[in-house]
């Protein structure tokens, strides 16, 4: 991943409190996919790969509604799978992490935090389709 060092201080923030507080820790995974997919890295074959496996996670949780120990599971299997070709989407997004480290309560950090990752995962809709049958597919042996 790459991001501007004020960027990564926020992301490590909202982390330290999720991992201080069950509370904040309930939407730990989506705050890492949001975050890996808005933070991509260089184009290279190995950043790739991480877009898609947490966009295949936000995928697994926004359209079949996988439990957690599910979400794990389909994020290393996609981690196997032959990378798939995607374009990146516009840097414009409607939530960003900035937004969850404002929140005044465990309450509203879920509530932002589960918004901002289907922001995230809104911005791939159009390219999303080549994911979604990859997800589909490993759903059978899940």
């Amino acid at each position: 991943m790459t991001s501007a060092p004020g960027c990564w201080a926020l992301y490590t923030e909202v982390l330290g409190r999720e991992y201080s507080n069950q509370d904040y820790f309930a939407v730990h995974q989506l705050t890492v996919d949001a975050y890996a997919v808005q933070h991509p890295g260089g184009d290279n074959p190995q950043a790739r790969q991480s877009v898609i496996v947490h966009l295949a996670a936000l995928c697994g949780h926004f359209e079949h509604r996988l439990p957690a120990p599910m979400l794990i599971r389909l994020r290393k299997e996609m981690a196997k799978q032959r990378p798939l070709l995607l374009f990146k989407p516009p840097y414009s997004y409607d939530l960003t992490v900035l937004d969850v480290f404002r929140a005044q309560s465990a309450v509203e950090h879920s509530r932002l935090v589960s918004r901002w990752a289907y922001c995230v995962w809104a911005e791939w809709l159009a390219q999303a389709e080549p994911i979604r049958q990859q997800v589909k597919a490993l759903l059978v042996h899940l």
